[in-house]
């Protein structure tokens, strides 16, 4: 049985408050079960206050130090003025864990500073990001990122609206390491009789590049009058 209980019929909003200036405001212990437990209707299940401490504080040796649990809102609420809204620390687990069977298991939101902020120390990761089942692991950012430090990838690319349909197609390229932003498009072609070939460019070469330049290598015997007979136009080909 719980040690404290509380039961609010829905005039006052809390089955049970604690409030405290400089320590905790509720502290429960329980040897098998939650050490503070609360449910509510219309209101916050447990809600704690602080001015100088843990608003809600949770402890635990093999299990969650703070758990819970929502059907259609957000499990765990945590505000703050100055400081961090949740906080989590561990010595060998998670900090902060999130699990969703439908949406987003962590959300952070901010308007003036990090959404979110993580630092790996020692040898750990700050962030790892795994994506499972029918996820490809893709980690969405809306605006600009900086990375400062070095970047270690098994590949690159990326994705960019199609310039002549940037509201209903994408363009996928590969990165190219140079000082100059460019693009860099190859292939091989066989000469006909007369000794010429034609190369089809997609119709949004032209909208997406600019300063054309063209490097020709005759394979398997000299080229000496190999040239490019008709540049590529400036503009939408």
């Amino acid at each position: 049985m719980p040690s404290v209980r509380g039961d609010d019929d829905g005039t006052v909003g809390y089955g049970v408050f604690g409030r405290s200036d400089s320590n905790k405001g509720v502290v429960g212990e329980s040897d098998t079960g939650p050490g503070v437990a609360g449910y509510s209707n219309t209101n916050y299940g447990v809600s704690g206050e602080s001015g100088n401490g843990p608003g809600v504080y949770g402890s635990s040796d093999s299990r969650e130090g703070v758990f819970g649990r929502s059907d259609d809102n957000v499990a765990v609420f945590g505000e703050s003025n100055n400081s961090y809204a949740p906080y989590g620390r561990t010595n060998l687990g998670a900090g902060v864990y999130g699990v969703s069977i439908y949406d987003c298991g962590v959300v952070a939101s901010s308007s003036r500073t990090y959404a979110l902020w993580v630092s790996g120390i020692l040898s750990g990761y700050a962030a790892l990001l795994e994506g499972r089942v029918n996820m490809i692991g893709h980690v969405y950012m809306y605006g600009p990122v900086s990375i400062t430090g070095p970047l270690s990838k098994p590949g690159g690319s990326f994705k960019i609206d199609h310039p002549l349909d940037p509201a209903n197609k994408y363009l996928s390229h590969s990165f190219v390491e140079s000082p100059d932003m460019k693009n860099i498009y190859d292939g091989v072609v066989v000469l006909d009789d007369m000794g010429e070939a034609v190369i089809e460019l997609p119709d949004w070469f032209g909208a997406l590049n600019k300063d054309f330049r063209y490097q020709l290598t005759a394979i398997g015997a000299p080229g000496p009058n190999l040239y490019i007979a008709e540049e590529i136009s400036d503009g939408v080909i």
